[in-house]
């Protein structure tokens, strides 16, 4: 007889931002505990309606779709229109909850439209700079701006609220113990997290470690989250270790600029230099003001204008695909 499963299970998937996506086993009981936590922090009811932009094939979606299920809230699914058409049925269908991508919102402001009726928006998954806040602002502006960091493997780590400083993830999600290890490290214990990435595993026993997320930060004195890049995404220029995220944030914050990939290349003299690829204008003034922001040797040395940015299904930047178009041409 087949060993009996501890617990009742569901499967997503990760993003597949950088690389093939994996699959993500959870107990539904891990999910099910931040649907109630979200409930009362935001005042949900039945009477809400959701708005679900992306793939359900992936996570933040999936969880959407499932919360909104939960709770009983009816659900607008938009995946695989234009973002102009799905900003022309959340003026029809007025929801008013809305969770999504970064990359998603991005391509939904471009729109132009003016949503009013949505008073909650909650987004994570990707870099969101202060310019960004300020268009989700101007096309939800009867919403409150909710900032989540996490992963699939562990949901929610930390969001933002009103007294969230500027460039902070946020503080520690409730349930969570948030810590930076001395190296800087990201670590995580929580009733969030998930159980393992193989589907046809019969053992999953609960987890007892810290979980790292994979990226590095540090905290300030009031517990606010600060990151400052992937491990991955971690690379020495001139002795100097550069997170490619960080520089990723300077150049979308500049005018003109709605995403940016940035990649490292060998270099015999300095051990890599980085190139960039940018969806938006650009020009000598950026470049220059690139140069002082970051300094000569950590500055992209070459910058491509590649058109719209390929995505995921889940909405986020395909940074595989972004440089297989630089070597492209």
């Amino acid at each position: 007889m087949a060993p009996h499963r501890p617990f009742p299970l569901l499967a997503t998937m990760t993003s597949g931002t950088t690389g093939p996506a994996k699959t993500i086993i959870r107990t539904q009981a891990s999910w099910i505990a931040s649907f109630g936590v979200n409930q009362r922090t935001f005042g949900i009811t039945s009477a809400d309606c959701y708005a679900i932009l992306g793939q359900i094939t992936h996570s933040v979606a999936l969880y959407a779709v499932l919360e909104a299920a939960h709770i009983g809230a009816r659900l607008a699914l938009l995946a695989g229109m234009s973002p102009r058409s799905q900003a022309q049925m959340i003026r029809r269908l007025r929801p008013t909850i809305l969770y999504a991508t970064p990359a998603q919102l991005r391509l939904l402001c471009l729109s132009g439209a003016v949503c009013p009726s949505l008073r909650r928006l909650v987004f994570g998954g990707g870099l969101v700079t202060a310019e960004d806040l300020g268009r989700f602002g101007s096309v939800f502006p009867g919403a409150q701006l909710t900032q989540f960091y996490g992963a699939a493997e562990t949901s929610f780590v930390a969001w933002t609220d009103k007294n969230t400083p500027p460039g902070s993830v946020g503080r520690a999600y409730p349930g969570v113990d948030l810590r930076t290890e001395p190296d800087g490290a990201i670590t995580v214990r929580s009733p969030y997290e998930f159980a393992g990435h193989d589907p046809l595993a019969l053992d999953i026993q609960p987890r007892t470690d810290r979980l790292s997320t994979g990226e590095y930060g540090f905290l300030d004195e009031d517990g606010n989250l600060f990151i400052n890049g992937r491990r991955d995404r971690m690379v020495t220029i001139a002795d100097r270790n550069v997170f490619l995220d960080q520089v990723e944030a300077i150049i979308t914050s500049l005018p003109g600029v709605r995403h940016c990939a940035v990649f490292a290349e060998p270099d015999a003299l300095r051990g890599k230099h980085l190139v960039a690829a940018v969806e938006g204008a650009w020009s000598d003034d950026h470049m220059v003001e690139c140069r002082v922001r970051l300094g000569p040797l950590v500055a992209p040395r070459k910058v491509h204008e590649i058109g719209r940015f390929p995505v995921t299904s889940s909405g986020k930047p395909d940074l595989s695909a972004v440089r297989s178009r630089i070597a492209g041409g």
